[in-house]
């Protein structure tokens, strides 16, 4: 019997979404299979979506029906077979959501762009990195970590595989006033 999940959908530009049954997804190797309990639409999809094809000509809209969302919150339920073995179900969500939270401390203490991004060729391989003003202002941060950031960051590192502790590097931008 196949397994059904619920699904908010968008079958036609300009049209609200609906709330589908649909088939679960099946679990290639590379895939892991998140339970979404939660997930963010962006406010203005509308006009993205209909301006979508005069922006981003060169790359086509999903076929629709399709499912909309980001910023996903779940449970690892299924972990395909090519997946680096250091992710279990239930670590990788718990994870992306954990270091999530860092995005509004990160901000609030002087960032101005912030990620987290996986190395395609290692899998499970995640980096969490945000751009400040200068290196002063880093260190400034520093010295700004309250007790519930500090939490924050301990919850973070609690994922962390390894007999040693995570790789931490400061990478300092090269603008071209510095080559002349």
């Amino acid at each position: 019997m196949t397994k059904m999940m619920r699904a908010a959908r968008l079958h036609q530009v300009g049209q609200p979404f609906q709330v589908d049954t649909i088939p679960v997804p099946e679990v290639r190797p590379t895939d892991v299979l998140v339970e979404v309990k939660a997930a963010g639409v962006v406010p203005n999809l509308h006009n993205v979506v209909t301006n979508y094809p005069k922006w981003f000509p060169f790359l086509p809209l999903p076929t629709l029906p399709a499912i909309y969302g980001l910023d996903s919150a779940g449970i690892v339920s299924q972990v395909g077979s090519q997946v680096r073995s250091g992710i279990k179900p239930g670590d990788r969500a718990a994870f992306v959501a954990a270091i999530t939270r860092l995005s509004a401390e990160r901000r609030r203490d002087g960032a101005y762009a912030w990620g987290i991004t996986e190395d395609a060729a290692d899998p499970g391989l995640m980096l969490e990195w945000f751009q400040v003003e200068s290196w002063a202002e880093h260190l400034r941060q520093h010295r700004r970590v309250s007790k519930a950031d500090a939490d924050v960051q301990e919850q973070v590192r609690s994922f962390h595989q390894g007999l040693r502790p995570p790789v931490v590097r400061h990478l300092i931008g090269i603008h071209d006033r510095d080559a002349r």
